[in-house]
């Protein structure tokens, strides 16, 4: 459950209105909030007006934005040298990806402290959820369930199964059809293309899954 601690041990640095009447706190900025904003985000307040779940999110959203500042730095600068060298295929782009990597490690490891740190503030470090039953779950009676012992809807594995007897081969076709006609496209592409810049004439699509494996026109381009 919610420890109940970090309401009461919060310290009050909010500042009453009525002792400042004639002073009203100025709204920021476009440019303050298009700048600054979206890296310092009043994440306490959000959890007290909308709760922890959304402040969990725009937490997120801050950490994020905050690391993609100096990936995107680096990547201006591989762009650049790419564009200055005229080839995309940059000796950089290796390190390039290595540094992604490690910059993704770097990124969830930090949000797992970061995401800890925030939930023992708010008091949720150690919050649970209720599990409930999904309201598209249609069970065809009531059982007694051998952990909670409660009565839970029980839907017979057979049937389950023949669905899944029915629903994964309709799958599997559609994804073999579906590649199919992505390597066909790709084919008459390529050989399109060879023809075309060759002997300057048209080429007539095939639907056939011979021209999956001709790539002798392709090399002669």
């Amino acid at each position: 459950m919610k420890n109940c601690y970090s309401k009461e041990e919060k310290s009050f640095e909010t500042v009453d209105s009525s002792s400042a009447p004639g002073e009203q706190e100025l709204s920021p900025s476009f440019l303050y909030r298009l700048v600054v904003g979206c890296f310092y985000q009043p994440l306490d307040s959000i959890e007290e007006y909308y709760g922890e779940k959304v402040a969990f999110y725009f937490a997120w959203l801050q950490h994020c934005s905050f690391h993609l500042l100096y990936l995107s730095f680096v990547g201006a600068i591989v762009f650049i040298c790419q564009l200055s060298s005229g080839n995309w295929d940059h000796p950089l782009r290796p390190f390039f990806s290595i540094f992604v990597m490690i910059w993704s490690f770097v990124v969830m490891v930090t949000w797992r402290r970061r995401s800890n740190f925030l939930a023992y503030q708010w008091g949720t470090l150690d919050y649970q959820e209720e599990e409930i039953a999904r309201p598209e779950f249609k069970g065809t009676e009531y059982r007694v369930c051998p952990i909670t012992n409660t009565y839970v809807m029980y839907y017979p594995p057979w049937k389950r199964w023949l669905k899944m007897c029915v629903s994964i081969p309709l799958t599997v076709g559609f994804t073999i059809v579906t590649l199919l006609g992505i390597l066909i496209l790709y084919g008459n592409r390529d050989v399109m293309l060879a023809q075309y810049f060759a002997t300057g004439h048209s080429y007539h699509i095939s639907v056939s899954m011979d021209v999956i494996g001709q790539t002798a026109p392709i090399l002669a381009v």
